[in-house]
């Protein structure tokens, strides 16, 4: 339960006002969120496939193991670099040329979407 109280002052005094708020359904509803939120990076964490998720900036900003075991990082070395740096100067125009127009791509659907 939570007690929310407020004031209010009127021509008789003050008056205090209580709500009473039943928070079992929150509770419940954060537990499960929780819950499905352990099994997805269970499930990504141990995936063969590097799986990350790169910043606006190409920065990591989460890496799952299989990143980290086959290049040997540890996940705190890696965290906040620029995907770049782990690809070979000669190509990294190139990556991220692709990777700026996938998210251009990606931002043009998300925008026909929420317009459709």
């Amino acid at each position: 339960m939570h007690l929310s109280v407020g004031e209010a002052h009127t021509q008789e005094g003050r008056l205090f006002v209580g709500i009473c708020h039943d928070l079992s359904e929150f509770k419940g509803l954060l537990e499960q969120l929780s819950s499905a939120e352990r099994r997805y990076k269970d499930i990504i964490q141990y995936q063969r496939e590097f799986i990350c998720r790169l910043s606006s900036s190409l920065r990591l900003s989460f890496v799952n193991n299989a990143f980290c075991e086959q290049l040997g990082y540890q996940e705190s070395e890696v965290l906040g670099i620029s995907l770049l740096e782990f690809i070979h100067e000669d190509d990294r125009h190139k990556v991220e040329s692709i990777l700026t127009r996938l998210r251009a791509e990606q931002d043009e659907a998300s925008l026909s979407l929420s317009c459709a």
